[in-house]
């Protein structure tokens, strides 16, 4: 996991900062929670020149929850 992050941080530096897009304005909100059994850790990951693709992924102790598709729920089955 750890490197996954890194290699995403590493990434996300290459691009060219005169292009970069201003993630304070990139909406953080997910739609829907499921029922945490400990205290979650979350991350936005956000793709694309102005951040439209939006993907949570939440660590809910050895549980990990993918918003696959975007849209900001984290309940849908599989």
């Amino acid at each position: 996991m750890r490197t996954l992050v890194l290699a995403c941080a590493a990434w996300a530096m290459m691009g060219s900062q005169a292009h970069a897009f201003d993630l304070s304005k990139v909406e953080r909100k997910l739609v829907k929670e499921p029922a945490y059994k400990h205290q979650p850790k979350y991350a936005l990951l956000v793709f694309g020149p102005e951040a439209k693709v939006r993907v949570w992924v939440v660590m809910d102790g050895t549980t990990l929850y993918l918003d696959r598709n975007g849209d900001g729920a984290l309940t849908a089955p599989n």
